[in-house]
């Protein structure tokens, strides 16, 4: 656990010496070389921690204050693929780092210490210093005006009152205490002031133009937080109520609802178009928060085991895959006019960029073979498992949610797809190729084998579900065989296209 302190001390440390470092070659080597060791100090403890289901605490006594970090089966899974994903996004950001920007880069990367310190908090006023360290440090690389850190601090009004009623009735602060003490009140407040906070931050991202490392690290990292602290209080509620989990349903219904509506709006806008995609797939985690609450009611274990294993692979593919797709646009141009592809693009049969591409926007969209695929899969099998519950209300519920998201996808493939079809072929460096691989090889691996991946998420639904647990791996076993399959036969196409190729010449 003292690897894990490490870490966020090594960022902040970064954060402050990257300033005095003349040029952006020796900024971007120092700072990859700080994210590997970082990143190693976060994944190791981590992985160890998603392997058990046993918790490790570190305490730092301050002047009478106990800085106390907890790595639980809950953040385990969530922080070993944040690891990757910083190390990952900051060795590929490397025209980022060739900017004399020095006070963004280190804002962004104190951001980054913040948020690790925010998942493995334990003192809830530790907590909202952190998250507000967080989204200072975020909103001043977003260049936010004053009203967007106005309008912050009605989110933490929110959070405050939610603790002080905790506080009141559990005589603590910490979490590990609050078992038995969350109710509707309490997390509606939590609810309300995370849903605040994400929506200032939203606004301040669609104000930003950028495409950077600022707009990386909200997408496939602060994001993920707020889902991830509401995941936790979930954790420590023994007993969800029928209207929080309503509540939780409904405002993620919303979020798909207009986050596809403005997509389908904004397609020649890349960046504002991945940032709807990326809410849309924070919505798609609330709803299936949503019908794992009602399993927990309803005491039914297929419902919730399935909606929980969906909701983690879906939060991998937040943190690793919306930020492959951010740096993909950030090292080459994008083209979603209708435009006729290059001529160079029509004679080879998917060249390196042009399939770099595929991949990248498959990753993100429920399409097989990769964990999109696997979490819309596990949805799908959650509500089929919750349709047939003697209560008809929610039957028709959770039909109704189904083919809503069904519909939602198929309408999100459509732009998603023409911005591939649609897209100049640009002749990437192998060193480019080289260090964007990092993330595709680790979505095609979690893409083709879910049955394996699964295991990374099976202590936090373990614990979720009760010291039961059902893991669908008939399901996922599958899901597998369609993926290798799928990939096979368009191994088999590419190369056949490439000897009649070779034979017209």
């Amino acid at each position: 656990m003292g690897f894990l302190f490490t870490a966020i001390v090594l960022y902040i440390i970064a954060a402050v010496v990257q300033a005095y470092l003349k040029t952006g070659l020796v900024r971007y080597f120092f700072l990859a070389i700080v994210s590997f060791v970082a990143g190693i100090f976060v994944a190791v403890p981590s992985f160890n921690a998603v392997r058990s289901f046993s918790s490790n605490y570190i305490n730092f006594p301050v002047f009478n204050l106990n800085f106390t970090f907890v790595l639980d089966n809950i953040a385990a899974p969530v922080l070993l693929f944040t690891a990757i994903s910083v190390f990952l996004t900051i060795i590929n950001c490397n025209n980022f780092w060739s900017k004399d920007d020095k006070l963004k880069n280190g804002l962004m990367l104190f951001s980054i210490a913040s948020g690790f310190a925010v998942m493995t908090s334990v003192n809830a006023v530790l907590l909202l210093i952190y998250l507000e360290c967080m989204i200072f440090a975020l909103m001043f690389s977003f260049q936010a005006g004053k009203k967007y850190f106005i309008f912050s601090q009605v989110g933490i009004i929110f959070l405050v009152s939610a603790f002080i009623k905790l506080f009141l009735s559990a005589h603590t602060i910490e979490f590990g205490r609050l078992a038995g003490q969350i109710e509707p009140v309490s997390f509606s407040l939590i609810f309300i002031g995370l849903a605040v906070l994400a929506g200032v931050l939203k606004k301040a991202a669609g104000a930003y133009k950028g495409v950077d490392f600022p707009s990386v690290i909200f997408v496939g990292f602060i994001l993920p937080i707020f889902v991830y602290v509401l995941i936790r209080f979930l954790f420590l509620w023994q007993t969800p109520e029928t209207f929080v989990s309503y509540l939780i349903l409904v405002a993620g219904i919303y979020i798909v609802y207009c986050s596809v509506k403005q997509s389908l709006f904004s397609v020649l806008d890349f960046r504002e178009f991945v940032l709807n995609i990326s809410y849309k797939n924070v919505g798609f985690i609330l709803i299936s928060m949503g019908i794992s609450m009602f399993g927990m009611i309803l005491k039914n274990l297929p419902v919730t085991a399935c909606a929980m294993f969906a909701l983690y692979f879906a939060l991998f593919n937040q943190i690793m895959a919306f930020p492959a797709l951010f740096i993909s646009v950030r090292n080459k141009p994008w083209d979603i006019g209708y435009h006729v592809i290059s001529e160079s693009a029509i004679y080879k049969f998917l060249p390196q960029d042009k399939l770099y591409t595929g991949l990248f926007v498959l990753s993100v969209i429920a399409l097989p073979p990769f964990t999109a695929f696997a979490a819309f899969s596990l949805f799908a099998s959650s509500v089929f498992a919750g349709v047939g519950i003697n209560n008809f209300v929610l039957a028709a519920l959770f039909s109704v949610t189904l083919v809503f998201m069904f519909v939602m996808e198929a309408l999100t493939v459509k732009p998603f797809s023409g911005a591939f079809l649609h897209y100049n072929n640009y002749n990437k460096s192998f060193k480019h190729s080289l260090l964007i691989s990092g993330f595709i090889i680790i979505l095609v691996l979690a893409g083709l084998f879910p049955h394996i991946a699964v295991e990374f998420f099976v202590a936090p639904v373990f614990i979720f579900c009760g010291a039961n647990l059902y893991v669908p791996q008939v399901m996922l076993n599958n899901l597998s065989i369609i993926n290798i399959s799928l990939v096979l036969m368009f191994l088999a196409f590419y190369l056949l296209r490439c000897l009649f190729a070779r034979r017209s010449k």
